[in-house]
């Protein structure tokens, strides 16, 4: 895969690579919430559980030089959640605001970034010698606290951690795709694939971005 953006981006030392990844990741927090209050929708707060997946996952990006998506959004969150989310996209280090364009250009990562229900957010950023910026965006809705009858000791019984399935590969020209995983209903019984994995109803999917954006972008293809 490779990717021709017409400019030479000099390789950054580790300590400057990781402070300017730190503050690319707090830049798309704040468009978030900046394209959700234009909504009249409440922002989200940062999770730390959602942002350490995000920057491991946005590392598994770059190393693989493709986008996809985990396979479980589950791992690493401990919280008690009932649907999780992501964005992932790559493009040049000094694009942001058109690769975040991208995503609220697609109808499929609107949806995450506008979806009322989730109120939290993990953004992971990584660079690499190409110029350019891979990026992982977490989201996740929480149930709210159980509610336990007055004198009484009963505690909610546990549930199984909710697995999700691995969605579909994107195109080869995907700039940007989504996944977007939901928690089964209390009681539901698993569902088992073909391979014998256990699963709980997800949703998928996968958005092409118009050829026209790639060469707005500078990129000539993947």
């Amino acid at each position: 895969m490779t990717l021709t953006t017409g400019f030479d981006i000099a390789v950054l030392p580790s300590t400057q690579a990781a402070a300017d990844s730190i503050g690319d990741e707090s830049r798309f927090v704040n468009k978030i919430n900046e394209v959700r209050a234009s909504e009249g929708l409440a922002p989200l707060s940062l999770d730390a559980e959602l942002t350490a997946q995000a920057r491991i996952w946005a590392e598994q990006l770059r190393a693989d030089d493709n986008l996809s998506h985990a396979n479980d959004l589950s791992i690493g969150v401990t919280a008690n959640w009932t649907k999780l989310g992501e964005n992932v996209g790559v493009g040049p280090v000094d694009q942001l605001d058109a690769l975040f364009e991208a995503f609220v250009a697609s109808p499929d990562h609107y949806a995450n970034l506008m979806d009322p229900d989730f109120r939290f957010v993990g953004v992971g950023v990584v660079y690499d010698d190409e110029g350019r910026m891979w990026t992982a965006h977490r989201f996740m809705a929480i149930a709210p606290p159980a509610q336990v009858a007055a004198g009484s000791t009963t505690q909610p019984a546990p549930t199984a951690d909710p697995q999700s399935d691995a969605p579909e590969d994107p195109a080869p020209e995907v700039l940007a795709s989504t996944d977007e995983t939901v928690a089964p209903a209390p009681g539901a019984a698993d569902e088992t694939d073909g391979a014998g994995a256990a699963s709980t109803p997800t949703t998928a999917a996968n958005a092409t971005l118009l050829a026209g954006l790639m060469e707005q972008l500078g990129q000539q293809g993947f």
